[in-house]
């Protein structure tokens, strides 16, 4: 299983948050079972922005003494307005005379400048073991780019994604209105999407087709009904039929 880290880097310092962005991403290069997206922000302000736009961040190295808004005004807005407290923040900064200030904000660690990557490495590391843990308890979550902000939405809300030439679209279950939406498009291979996916609910069911066992009404030969209230119909592509008639009755045997 590959777990996607999403990191924000919340610095007026563009060379130290360009260096800090490489060797973060040096560090995951030889992990495996790790995937990091790194998002620079060089003002609490944009940081701030792009949170309330839905951007979600697993860890977050924040400088104290910025223009505008400093970090722990920054810090205290960011754990207001999204709802884990998990999410780690790494403050850095070259007076250590905050930190007592620090405590309030919940889950921060501290690194006083000028660091050293050996103390970067310490504090990230064991920031990557909280996320583990959390992710491990955590819905099964999907991710993916629009431009260079990383969205995330949970699977059981997805319906069907259409996947044509690389671009994805989504599309949503709405719970109140019993309706299938079409939520964004994005540059993700078919291949890449379903890495992503629970395979015990998640099928290809055709060249271009991926689909949530779960919304499913009926099973047809050639096509998928779906519960909502338009009766939307997936088609079922003619090579796909057998693996997807025995990935459906193993579903649905395993809700009995």
């Amino acid at each position: 299983m590959i777990f996607i880290i999403r990191v924000g880097i919340c610095d007026d310092d563009r060379e130290l948050s360009n260096n800090l962005k490489l060797h973060l991403e040096q560090i995951c290069e030889q992990m495996h079972d790790i995937k990091i997206c790194i998002q620079i922000y060089h003002s609490g302000e944009n940081f701030l922005c792009a949170v309330e736009n839905g951007v979600i961040f697993d860890i977050v190295f924040m400088d104290i003494q910025m223009d505008g808004k400093n970090g722990i005004i920054v810090g205290q807005q960011f754990r207001e307005s999204v709802d884990r407290d998990d999410v780690m923040l790494i403050y850095i900064s070259s007076h250590d005379i905050y930190s007592e200030r620090l405590l309030d904000i919940g889950n921060v660690r501290f690194i006083k400048k000028p660091f050293t990557y050996d103390e970067v490495d310490k504090v990230f590391n064991r920031a990557l073991s909280q996320v583990f843990k959390y992710k491990e308890k955590a819905p099964n979550l999907f991710h993916y780019k629009l431009n260079t902000d990383v969205f995330s939405v949970d699977t059981e809300l997805i319906t069907y994604l259409k996947v044509n030439n690389k671009i994805t679209e989504l599309y949503k279950w709405v719970r109140q209105n019993k309706e299938i939406i079409s939520t964004d498009k994005f540059y993700l291979s078919l291949s890449a999407t379903l890495e992503q996916l629970p395979n015990e609910r998640f099928i290809q069911c055709e060249r271009s087709h991926i689909i949530n066992l779960a919304y499913v009404r009926q099973m047809r030969n050639a096509y998928f009904s779906l519960i909502d209230i338009n009766n939307t119909t997936i088609p079922i592509g003619k090579t796909y039929r057998q693996k997807v008639r025995e990935a459906f009755f193993r579903y649905k045997s395993a809700l009995m």
